[in-house]
């Protein structure tokens, strides 16, 4: 999903630290809110079929590099299938 053409997204103030959200981003489509200096979002990214875990920027936070657009706040399915395979790549 491309994030230039999304409208309507969560603003920065109304994110939650940790929580799960479903994005409109260049390289990956849910990942947690980090809440840290540099307004990031934690993802899985899948380049060449290796998994790996990238940081992504709120859209609101820098003109140049942000990236990410909070759609809502994923589903606890969608949650639990994100933390499963965050624990793959933590093992």
């Amino acid at each position: 999903m491309n994030a230039g053409i999304i409208d309507h997204y969560i603003t920065i103030d109304e994110l939650v630290k940790d929580e799960v959200y479903v994005l409109a981003a260049r390289n990956f489509n849910i990942g947690r809110w980090l809440d840290n200096y540099r307004f990031e979002f934690q993802g899985i990214r899948d380049k060449f079929g290796i998994e790996y875990f990238a940081n992504e920027v709120h859209w609101d936070a820098d003109g140049w590099f942000g990236t990410a657009k909070p759609i809502r706040i994923a589903t606890q399915e969608e949650k639990d299938q994100w933390l499963n395979k965050v624990k793959e790549l933590e093992d």
